[in-house]
């Protein structure tokens, strides 16, 4: 223990075993909450808080919206983000593979072996299964049906209807092989940035459509408009404009009569409509703002017949960029007519009862839009994140298109041939090789529970099976068999939920000591202050 005088008021210590003891319970329960969620035939959670109500069994969305305290369970949940992140998939399975590696740790630790050598073992074992995985992976074949397959066996895990799962796969398919032909190339296009998608209350899941173009749900156009435009000029502006703080800068305004007052608001009226003479007589007929416009400002490119959009954040600017070739220039006093961009097609479309700004690019292929649709606001965003997903996996699946047996099945091989490959293995690091194995073996015991099966015989007769030279059975979901896997997932998808909870686990190990401390109230700002001073 520190002793009181070294630490600052307030500050709580704790140190030694405690630490990784507590550590562990709260990723054990972490991991109690979401393993009855594995599989298709997992469970769902109901998130209720400030009002709302969030069904859903989505191991990322669980994570985002729980109250973690722990601050061991906060880490594990980071990690399990950031694999969605990734890789779209495999959340569950990255708390799953921690809280066993964490409790099998945590038992060697009271062995006599040092965090370090566990740790040690951990990552031997993962760069060995990463080697065994590559071993067992067949290709996959980069077309929309097998694309279409994988996308569907993998929602299938998050939604109640197979027609539901088959509607979100076809159309995240389609957008992701239509935005890699855009791209040129697998690796030249981002998901995240080249395409987005968009949530429309009202109607059907299988109403969701795919949206040539750019897509704006708020926008304002003038009256007189048609609602379709062909060849339109864009101008964009990777700034705000904002008239308001002209008050708030260096700027020194004295107004200290009503004559003063009707010269400044005169000034401001000048200013306001030399802006949108300025973006008018460039020819540009669309303007588009990366955040906050003048309303003033709005109003005056609206009598100039110019469509005004604000708000749209860095990546829409982006994909406009991309697709009308038009520079975003960070001032209005900057806009030059060689800044501006074409759109071959600006058209107003209805959606629902929503009415939506659709921008084409000028070449014949172009950043693609995913329009969802659900019942309410909840259901919209929970197929919004789903379709999400599934595009993430999608262009993983593009990127290294290599398969791997579900259901169990590759976890429980993998774990035969590290444990095989650990008997050469000298030292205290094969105790932690083989507790690493065990924590592969976790998933299909997890699979098993999750469809009313005895875990220990369901993985008994799995190693017995793959004892036999049978790589690809596993726990099929359907029936609860045990046999030829029925559904096959990603390579990329096994391993990074191995490296993230690897990398979760190592840091809780390793950690002996916890400092709780509360910032006290100014300390930001003056911090702050020294940095700047």
């Amino acid at each position: 223990m520190l002793k009181a005088d070294v630490l600052k008021k307030g500050v709580r210590h704790q140190a030694g075993g405690e630490v990784v003891r507590g550590s562990a319970m709260a990723i054990k329960v972490l991991g109690h909450a979401l393993r009855k969620s594995l599989g298709p035939r997992g469970t769902w959670k109901m998130l209720v808080g400030e009002g709302e109500v969030l069904v859903t069994s989505s191991g990322s969305t669980m994570l985002r919206n729980m109250a973690l305290e722990h601050p061991a369970a906060k880490l594990l949940a980071e990690a399990a983000i950031r694999q969605e992140a990734e890789v779209g998939d495999g959340t569950k399975t990255t708390v799953i593979l921690a809280e066993r590696l964490v409790e099998e740790g945590v038992k060697l630790i009271e062995m006599g072996l040092h965090p370090s050598q566990v740790v040690e073992g951990y990552v031997a074992a993962a760069l060995r299964s990463f080697q065994e995985i590559d071993g067992v992976a067949k290709p996959l074949a980069v077309d929309e049906g097998s694309l279409a397959s994988l996308l569907t066996d993998t929602l299938m895990t998050r939604v109640t209807n197979a027609s539901i799962a088959a509607c979100l796969a076809k159309l995240a398919v389609a957008a992701t092989l239509r935005l890699r032909e855009w791209a040129a190339g697998p690796r030249a296009f981002d998901a995240e940035w080249d395409l987005e998608v968009v949530a429309i209350r009202g109607g059907a899941v299988d109403e969701a459509q795919l949206i040539d173009g750019v897509v704006f749900k708020e926008y304002d156009m003038p009256l007189n408009s048609p609602k379709l435009m062909r060849g339109v000029k864009v101008a964009l502006f990777n700034c705000e404009l904002d008239l308001s703080k002209l008050m708030e800068r260096s700027t020194k305004v004295v107004i200290d009569s009503p004559r003063s007052y009707i010269k400044f608001t005169n000034y401001l009226r000048g200013l306001r409509n030399e802006i949108a003479d300025l973006i008018a007589s460039t020819g540009a007929r669309l303007v588009v703002f990366e955040r906050y416009v003048d309303p003033v400002v709005k109003h005056l490119l609206l009598r100039r017949g110019v469509i005004t959009v604000e708000k749209v954040g860095w990546p829409k600017l982006y994909r406009l960029a991309k697709a009308t070739g038009a520079h975003a220039v960070p001032h209005v006093y900057e806009l030059r007519e060689e800044d501006l961009g074409v759109a071959s097609v600006v058209e107003e479309v209805k959606v629902g009862d929503e009415r939506l700004l659709v921008v084409r690019g000028a070449g014949p292929v172009g950043p693609s839009t995913i329009v969802v649709r659900g019942a309410g606001d909840g259901a919209c965003e929970e197929y919004k994140r789903l379709m999400s997903s599934a595009i993430r996996v999608a262009s993983k699946a593009i990127e290294a298109p290599a398969l791997v047996p579900g259901g169990g099945a590759l976890e429980v091989e993998v774990a035969m041939r590290v444990r095989r490959w650990a008997k050469g293995v000298g030292g205290k690091k094969q105790l932690a090789i083989e507790r690493f194995t065990y924590a592969l073996e976790s998933i299909p015991e997890a699979l098993a529970d999750t469809l009313g099966l005895d875990p220990v015989k369901a993985l008994s007769d799995l190693r017995a099976e793959h004892h036999k030279g049978l790589a690809d059975v596993g726990v099929n979901a359907e029936d609860g068999s045990i046999g030829p896997c029925r559904v096959w997932e990603l390579a990329c998808v096994k391993k990074a939920a191995i490296k993230h909870a690897v990398e979760a686990a190592r840091i809780v190990l390793k950690c002996d000591a916890i400092l709780h401390y509360e910032r006290e109230e100014g300390e930001d700002g003056a911090r702050r202050g020294e940095r700047e001073g």
